[in-house]
């Protein structure tokens, strides 16, 4: 009897083990093959940041050299030297050859990197932004076939298009990042503190992050350089550089310096640097390094307001703007121009009802700059940040 009950137990437990069995190892099977795939990520994702780090420290080692004098006057942030020369009488050397070749070559390895780890917001940002470092015209492309987190592709496309020149389509991506970045994350990249002068920064701290997005509307629409240039340039260039601090704070830099506030404070107030160059070491040490020198675009622009605007339109004048300020707060080079210079101008404003005419006249026949070619200017009177520019246009 113990025997048939044994037998009877011994064949249920089999027909009833068996596809138990089979289940349990296809699971274990599945539960191997996602752990695999996470490790074979991961080492991806390392082995990319290797490659970044060597791209850099080799850089160093063939960076050009270059001594362009002393600083005239040094802005102190942290442990760098910032300094804006009022005549630049000397030429950044172009990069080598040689390290055009290592960025390819890193290039080329973090696309490889991409398209076995496509969701890696790392890997695609180091893309983007040794892309456009590198001036290649496929930036705008890879970061429209991002499959990292939404927001984030979105800031690489608003980046790529804006080095691109296409502000207006910029400006449409950056909103869309903006959008769905997380509230704490958009504070941050809206915040305008480190571009303001005293006379406003002050006031503007005090602000929370929705009242400050009202104030960030009037500010971006009276540091806009120019209104025949569709789209906001000045504003696409602030969230590329918030973009910038993002990108380089978790990977090497080209100074071979660990991440700090110092660098994020530069990259936000006068751009990211477009050349590099290093003055060897004049130390008998061995162990003594090569001090380097990030270049931006030159010349900049100080484009934001150096006081609080009126309210009355009648009672605004050139002293709210200074765009040649120095030292400056914050400085922006557009792509677009060599440079900007002042047109002196009457302007008069005839009231009309319920409307006002304003007619600005200029004389530039004795100028040496606009006097001998040919040039367009524009009249613009805008009421309010919301309402569309009324502008005249006028061809000498």
């Amino acid at each position: 009897m113990s025997f048939r009950v044994s037998l009877v137990v011994a064949i249920g437990c089999s027909a009833l083990c068996a596809p138990f069995s089979f289940a349990q190892s296809r699971l274990l099977q599945t539960s191997s093959n996602k752990t695999q795939l996470r490790t074979d990520s991961a080492e991806i994702s390392e082995r990319a940041r290797n490659l970044q780090a060597r791209f850099e420290y080799r850089r160093r080692q063939m960076l050009p050299k270059f001594y362009a004098g002393p600083a005239e006057r040094c802005l102190i942030v942290g442990r760098f030297c910032e300094w804006h020369p009022n005549v630049r009488d000397y030429v950044v050397p172009e990069e080598g050859k040689d390290i055009v070749r290592a960025r390819a070559q890193l290039l080329r390895e973090l696309e490889r990197a991409s398209a076995a780890v496509p969701g890696d917001d790392w890997i695609m940002g180091q893309r983007i932004r040794y892309l456009t470092e590198a001036h290649d015209t496929a930036a705008t492309s890879v970061a429209r076939s991002c499959r990292a987190t939404k927001w984030w592709c979105d800031a690489l496309l608003g980046l790529a298009l804006h080095v691109s020149g296409d502000f207006a389509a910029a400006d449409s991506a950056f909103a869309l990042a903006l959008d769905s970045m997380p509230a704490p994350m958009r504070c941050h990249w809206q915040n305008l503190a480190p571009l303001l002068d005293d006379d406003i920064r002050g006031t503007y701290r005090k602000l929370s992050c929705a009242e400050r997005e009202a104030v960030d509307a009037r500010i971006w629409w009276v540091s806009d350089p120019l209104y025949m240039t569709p789209g906001n340039e000045r504003r696409t260039e602030h969230f590329s550089r918030v973009l910038h601090t993002a990108l380089q704070q978790n990977s090497a830099n080209t100074y071979g310096l660990s991440w700090g506030g110092d660098l994020a404070e530069l990259i936000l107030r006068f751009g990211w640097a477009e050349k590099w160059t290093q003055e060897p070491s004049r130390s008998t040490y061995l162990e003594s390094k090569a001090s380097i020198t990030g270049h931006e675009r030159e010349p900049g622009y100080h484009f934001f307001l150096t006081q609080p605007p009126t309210d009355s339109l009648a009672l605004i004048a050139d002293s709210v703007f200074d765009i040649y300020q120095f030292p400056p707060r914050e400085q922006y080079a557009p792509i677009y121009t060599r440079g900007f210079v002042r047109l002196a101008a009457q302007v008069a404003r005839f009231r009309r009802g319920d409307s006002t005419k304003v007619v600005a006249a200029y004389d530039v026949n004795s100028d040496t700059i606009f006097g001998r070619r040919k040039f367009a200017a524009a009249l613009i009177a805008m009421g309010y940040e919301t309402t569309a520019p009324s502008k005249t246009e006028v061809a000498e």
